[in-house]
């Protein structure tokens, strides 16, 4: 995923055997379409190996590294599902790792088509959009905000018959319902009030080429059957024309919403979905962040004259961009997807254009990603310890948590000794003045947070992030009027928890007190 020669992003390693040793002299990696292309071989990486041995459902790990930003402190397992998730794995502070499953790949895609990456889910995308493109059927692209729907229409439009004719994209989002039929389909001189000249519409300037319509979703209700019905017939009706007029257009439409769950027309839906794409999202896709960082990066810094930063950091003892800035991207869940990931690029250029080194605290984006993983450790490990074993058996090492202590102060005495004196209704009204914020409702009752989180959840007293639905989100939005104090006594969720929530779904929150602190 790292590497202070850049051009090595990407470089692959099978682990076919049960034990598999990686150090700065061993083994070869390889590129994606199957060349040697060396070990690791930066001179700051250890001749001391990192050992990975197979044992059941996962791997055990010993040598010097951070594992998912943590010092490994001798050996460690990790998990079958870790390993589907992806984990990070950073040596010397200058290469990342990320130890996950992928099928092995033999040769490089041929054409790019202009999208950036070689994960298995963009290969297929680009064989769905070479098949696509060999047809004159309408293509409905679907995909979460910011994956590159607009993207995969221009390489669709590139890959067609029609490549040397127009491509017009328009987010219908943005037309106002009043002028909505003009703007499709035109207008004549005279057809309403201000119609001083006759203008052409969408279709009309897309002639003979692609007309590619972005948030169909937010088409108005009055111009579905117009739509569908130009579809149908190839011919449209200016506004105040005389007769319909025969029309040339592929028309290529995009949603991130699920269409068939609105009120949108079932029949125009289905007539737009002749074929239809999935985008997959950044977190679906992690093996290609740091390639899509990479061409952003020469993009941002190719703009400002520094360039030479990132090819430069190869012979230097601090990397230009630290491993623990890449170890957060790759962990990073990205609800903006490739979107917010140019937009994190962006700052890394021009904060550290003129910086030796660029680390997380430097970029706000970054800080702010590092406090959410951060919160969801914390969330993590508490729920682990919930359910670690009550025998007295000892948990996973991976999963312990602080010791609780009683409610005077005592610590030492498990976690039963702090729940036995404690009362739902203190719990709950400490949950409630520390807005949510488990952390905080512990430090008031004088308790560990564990002991608090198990409270919580055993009598629905508070909720984590992963129990909210969006819908849920948005509901509690609208019935708080953005309130943000409001939503969290709704959802029973700390702000913490709750603004990267409200974040990804575009929702602005009102607030009149300070964030309570880590949930």
């Amino acid at each position: 995923m790292w590497h202070p020669a850049v051009e090595r992003v990407g470089d692959r390693l099978p682990f076919s055997d049960d034990a598999v040793l990686i150090s700065r002299l061993e083994p070869d990696f390889l590129s994606v379409d199957g060349r040697s292309t060396g070990p690791l071989g930066d001179p700051y990486v250890s001749r001391s190996p990192l050992v990975f041995t197979r044992v059941e459902q996962g791997y055990r790990v010993e040598g010097r590294a951070r594992i998912d930003g943590r010092p490994l402190d001798g050996a460690r397992r990790v998990s079958s599902a870790e390993i589907d998730r992806g984990v990070t794995i950073e040596l010397a502070s200058r290469i990342v790792l990320l130890l996950h499953r992928l099928p092995i790949i033999h040769r490089a895609d041929a054409d790019g088509l202009g999208l950036v990456g070689d994960s298995v889910a963009m290969r297929r995308l680009r064989r769905d959009i070479e098949v696509a493109a060999s047809s004159e059927a309408a293509v409905l692209i679907h995909g979460e905000t910011g994956v590159g729907k607009e993207l995969v229409a221009r390489a669709l439009h590139r890959r067609s018959e029609r490549s040397a004719a127009p491509y017009l994209a328009v987010n219908v989002a943005a037309i106002p319902p009043p002028v909505a039929a003009s703007a499709f389909f035109g207008h004549v001189r005279g057809a309403f009030s201000g119609a001083e000249q006759g203008r052409p519409g969408y279709f009309a300037s897309a002639a003979t080429g692609t007309l590619f319509l972005d948030e169909i979703g937010a088409l108005p209700g009055d111009m579905q059957p117009m739509l569908l019905r130009a579809l149908q017939s190839n011919e449209i009706q200016p506004v105040g024309g005389q007769g319909p007029i025969r029309t040339d257009v592929r028309i290529i439409a995009a949603t991130d919403a699920d269409l068939k769950t609105t009120p949108f027309s079932r029949p125009l839906l289905y007539r737009l979905g002749q074929i239809e794409l999935e985008v997959p999202p950044l977190r679906h896709r992690r093996e290609d962040i740091t390639r899509l960082l990479v061409w952003s990066l020469r993009q941002e810094l190719g703009l400002l004259g520094a360039v030479d930063r990132l090819d430069e950091q190869k012979k230097q003892q601090h990397l230009w961009l630290d491993a623990s800035v890449i170890g957060l991207l790759c962990r990073y869940s990205w609800p903006g997807n490739v979107r917010e990931l140019l937009s994190i690029a962006h700052q890394i250029a021009l904060v550290g254009r003129r910086r030796a080194q660029v680390r997380p605290d430097h970029i706000k984006a970054l800080d702010r990603i590092s406090q959410r993983l951060a919160g969801a450790a914390e969330d993590a490990t508490a729920v682990a310890t919930a359910a670690a074993p009550s025998d007295g058996s000892a948990p996973h090492p991976e999963s312990a948590a602080e010791s609780p202590v009683t409610g005077s102060g005592s610590a030492g005495q498990g976690p039963a000794s702090g729940a036995d004196e404690l009362t739902r209704a203190a719990v709950a009204d400490a949950l409630r003045h520390a807005r949510w914020s488990v952390s905080s409702a512990a430090r008031s009752l004088g308790i560990a947070r564990t002991t608090v989180y198990r409270w919580a959840k055993k009598h629905g007293l508070a909720r984590t992030s992963a129990d909210v639905s969006d819908a849920d989100v948005r509901a509690a939005w609208h019935a708080a009027e953005g309130n943000l104090d409001a939503m969290c006594d709704i959802l029973r969720l700390s702000k913490h928890s709750l603004m990267p929530r409200l974040n990804a779904l575009d929702l602005m929150p009102v607030s009149s007190d300070p964030m309570v602190g880590p949930d």
